[in-house]
């Protein structure tokens, strides 16, 4: 009897054993974690290295300052210009290049997934110091490099809700609709919210007029620039824009660019359509390129020498 109980568990064990081994796997076994890195507002991040600048320094001699500067953004940097600045030069001055250049940073991705980094070292000398007790020096790296922001909603095109006599409810998607982006696009310049309307323009044609009210605001702490060395206005460029078979300047008509003069920010848009084209939801990109502006500082004290 005992033994015709054993048997019979092994009989399972092998049967449950087999379907296991037979079970087709999980596709996500093996798959790598999905990570969206076009979120946030930070892009370039920097920090001086302990102890260079040293908080103290003595007078008449030679100090090193060293800052890293880390893409923490999902687009890459070309061309980061680095400037050494905030030093009064009849106490201080740069010995050498007072400005530095990074050709290349790349953002968040696969291979840097926390963005790359570089060190930039500055080496300065003191070689006055003010007649006072306290004598001190700020320490400024200014940054300017060119970025872009790439945002995308679902839009609506809805043409024939008057036509059909269709309330927004019932109709395919809603062709009026505010559409909130919160958490940054991986850049410190964002798109942040979408507002859709769909007026007649010919009714009995069909033709209607789609606005797009496209918000655009500065979330990060620096400036942001038109041109190369970080000049020429607060203006953000239109890269490309694009919907369905509607393109910026082909079909979609607005601004090439728009000056950021407060927190919040409007670009409007506009495309013509017909209500032979149907209902249908279409994903909407708009890419935007600019220079940005930011600085670290940091305030050094120069010792008075032994007596």
């Amino acid at each position: 009897m005992k033994f015709k109980n054993l048997f019979f568990i092994l009989i399972l064990l092998i049967f449950f054993s087999g379907c296991k081994l037979m079970s087709p796997r999980q596709t996500n076994d093996f798959e790598p974690e999905k990570i969206e890195y076009r979120t946030g507002a930070t892009a370039l991040k920097m920090s001086f290295l302990e102890n260079f600048p040293k908080d103290e320094i003595k007078n008449g001699t030679k100090f090193q300052v060293m800052v890293e500067v880390e893409n923490q953004g999902a687009y890459d940097i070309n061309n980061l210009e680095l400037a050494l600045t905030g030093i009064r030069q009849q106490y201080t001055r740069v010995i050498g290049d007072s400005k530095k250049n990074v050709a290349n940073l790349p953002g968040k991705s696969i291979n840097f997934p926390e963005g790359s980094k570089e060190i930039v070292s500055f080496e300065l000398e003191n070689f006055k110091r003010l007649p006072k007790d306290k004598h001190t020096e700020l320490i400024r790296i200014s940054s300017c490099y060119p970025y872009q922001t790439i945002a995308s909603a679902q839009i609506c095109i809805n043409p024939t809700m008057e036509v059909a006599g269709l309330s927004q409810a019932q109709s395919v998607c809603k062709a009026d609709q505010s559409i909130s982006l919160s958490g940054g696009q991986g850049a410190p310049i964002a798109v942040t919210r979408i507002e859709q309307t769909t007026t007649p323009k010919d009714f009995e044609k069909g033709i209607y007029e789609l606005e797009l009210k496209i918000h655009i605001s500065n979330l990060g702490k620096g400036e942001v620039f038109e041109e190369s060395g970080c000049k020429g206005g607060k203006i953000v460029k239109i890269a490309d824009m694009g919907f369905h078979t509607f393109r910026w300047g082909s079909g979609i008509v607005c601004d090439n660019k728009i000056e950021l003069e407060s927190k919040d920010n409007i670009l409007t848009c506009t495309a013509e359509i017909n209500s032979q084209m149907g209902a249908f939801p279409t994903p909407l990109t708009i890419e935007l390129s600019y220079w940005y502006q930011d600085k670290v500082e940091k305030t050094i004290e120069v010792l008075k020498p032994k007596e």
